[in-house]
C-alpha cells in the first residue's frame, strides 16, 4: 500500500492501482493457507468457484480427497463435484472449516450440536434454533447448572440429561443415579461376576472356577444361587470374555 493505495496483481500479471477509501463490503481478502482435510468433513464457502454455483456462506461436504483433487456433496444438486486442488492465490479453492455456525443454519434429527450461549443469548428463538439443529445439544452457559436447567425445562424441545437419569433411577442425587443406571446395565449374575473378578486378579491372574463362583457369591444380590452364577460363566467362557485353561492331570481342579 502505498499513499492510501493499493497495488493488485492479477493471474496475467497485469497490475491496478485502487485507492483504499473505494474498497468496500464486495471486496474480500483471502489468506493462502493449506488446511487438512476428511472425508465427512463440512466446509463453508467463503468466495466464488469456479465451475461451481455457490455463494458464501454455502456448505460443502466432503465425499472424497486426492492429492490433486477434492469432491464433495452439494447441497441441491444430485450428482457430487469434483473440484481442482491448487495453492495459487487464483486458483485455490476458497473454503474454511464449516463446523461453527449459527443456531438453526443447518436442520438435522441426529446431529450433535455444541452450542456455547450467553445469558443474554438463551431465549427461545436461541433455543428453538438449537433444537432444528440436532437431536443432541451439548450446552455451554455462563449461567450455573441449577438456573440452565430450570430454563431449559421451561422449553418444551429440551429434556435436561442429568434429570432424565434421575428420574429413571428413581433418584434425587445424580451420583446415587448415575451408579445405579451402570448397576443396570448387568444381569444380577454380571454384575457379581464384575465385581469379583478385580479381587481374584488382584492375588493372581490364574483362579479357579470354584475361587470364582465363591467370590461372586459374595457380591451376588438376594436370589442369585450357583447355577447361575455358573451358567453366567461359562456363557462368558465361550464369549471369549474369560479364559478358561486345563489344568495337568493330577494337579488341582479347573
Amino acid at each position: 500500500a502505498q499513499s492510501h493505495s493499493l497495488t493488485l496483481r492479477d493471474a496475467q500479471g497485469e497490475t491496478q492501482v485502487v485507492r483504499i477509501s473505494s474498497l468496500d463490503s464486495s471486496w474480500s481478502l483471502f489468506r493462502p493457507e493449506k488446511m487438512p482435510v476428511a472425508d465427512g468433513e463440512r466446509l463453508r464457502v467463503t468466495g466464488k468457484i469456479p465451475g461451481l454455483r455457490v455463494s458464501g456462506g454455502d456448505r460443502l461436504q466432503v465425499a472424497s480427497v486426492s492429492e490433486d483433487a477434492m469432491t464433495v456433496v452439494v447441497p441441491g444438486r444430485a450428482e457430487p463435484a469434483t473440484l481442482p486442488v491448487a495453492d495459487s492465490p487464483f486458483t485455490a479453492l476458497k473454503l474454511e472449516n464449516g463446523w461453527v455456525e449459527t443456531p438453526g443454519h443447518s436442520v438435522s434429527d441426529s446431529a450433535t450440536v455444541f452450542a456455547s450461549v450467553t445469558q443474554m443469548a438463551m431465549d427461545n428463538a436461541t433455543l428453538n434454533g438449537l433444537a432444528r439443529s440436532g437431536r443432541d445439544v451439548r450446552l455451554y452457559s455462563s449461567l450455573d447448572e441449577t438456573r440452565t436447567a430450570e430454563k431449559l425445562a421451561r422449553h418444551p424441545s429440551f429434556t435436561v440429561v442429568s434429570e432424565q437419569i434421575k428420574a429413571r433411577a428413581g433418584e434425587t442425587l445424580l451420583e446415587t443415579a448415575i451408579s445405579l443406571q451402570k448397576a443396570g446395565l448387568h444381569t444380577p449374575a454380571q454384575q457379581a461376576i464384575h465385581l469379583a473378578l478385580p479381587v481374584l486378579e488382584s492375588k493372581n491372574l490364574a483362579f479357579s472356577m470354584v475361587d470364582l463362583l465363591t467370590e461372586a457369591k459374595s457380591f451376588a444380590a438376594e436370589g442369585t444361587g450357583f447355577t447361575e452364577l455358573g451358567g453366567e460363566i461359562n456363557a462368558q467362557i465361550k464369549r471369549g470374555d474369560l479364559l478358561y485353561v486345563d489344568v495337568a492331570k493330577g494337579y488341582g481342579t479347573g
